[in-house]
């Protein structure tokens, strides 16, 4: 299947941010490399490179073969603490910093500024799922993210969303359940008071106590 990016922006947003099932010319990558020391370094390479190409073409053969390492950091740390999920605000900034340098930002504005707040909406969805750690933290970290976002990235009230919608179209139910289950976390008298204090810090000092 043939796909003009121009004609269809869309693909670009609804692309799960994966590098490992494409093959790319050369010349597409240029001088783009992985971010160093952050994870879900993918998503800095694979949207501001989508925004160069003009068609990509999708094919259903099987030509690779992706094994699934349950010991591996992704899926080991999914369900537990950690401040290395606020690295997705890193590899956000990322994303908009390379387009802005390709000269595609302003062309796909709308698509790049969906997959930003989509990414940072994944910290919080990843965050809820979080096990050995107390409600209450969890609470505080939730409720101080998603206020940090609606201010630094402008994300949506949480029932105006589809993001978890999009990703679970086939699974309607079940995403609705998760949008809930976030909005349960979301306690106002847990964020911040002061303006100034910055939010991130103040999720990784709670982070802190359970990654010693």
């Amino acid at each position: 299947v043939l796909i003009n990016i121009e004609e269809n922006k869309d693909f670009i947003q609804n692309h799960l941010g994966m590098v490992w099932n494409k093959l790319y010319k050369k010349e597409l990558i240029d001088k783009l490399r992985f971010p160093k020391n952050l994870r879900y370094e993918d998503n800095a390479f694979i949207y501001p490179l989508l925004t160069k190409v003009n068609k990509v073409v999708i094919t259903t053969e099987i030509l690779y073969f992706y094994r699934i390492h349950f010991q591996g950091f992704m899926l080991k740390n999914s369900f537990i603490p950690n401040s290395v999920i606020l690295d997705l605000y890193k590899i956000t900034d990322l994303i908009k910093k390379q387009c802005l340098k390709y000269g595609t930002y302003e062309k796909y504005k709308e698509n790049i500024n969906y997959i930003m707040q989509e990414k940072i909406f994944d910290t919080i969805l990843q965050i809820s799922t979080w096990i050995k750690i107390s409600k209450t933290d969890k609470m505080k970290i939730i409720s101080n993210l998603y206020l940090y976002n609606k201010k630094q990235y402008k994300m949506p009230e949480i029932k105006q969303t589809n993001y978890i919608e999009n990703r679970l179209s086939k699974f309607k139910f079940i995403a609705k359940i998760k949008k809930y289950w976030i909005l349960h976390f979301i306690k106002k008298e847990f964020t911040l008071n002061n303006k100034e204090e910055n939010y991130l810090d103040f999720v990784k000092n709670i982070l802190s106590k359970y990654e010693r």
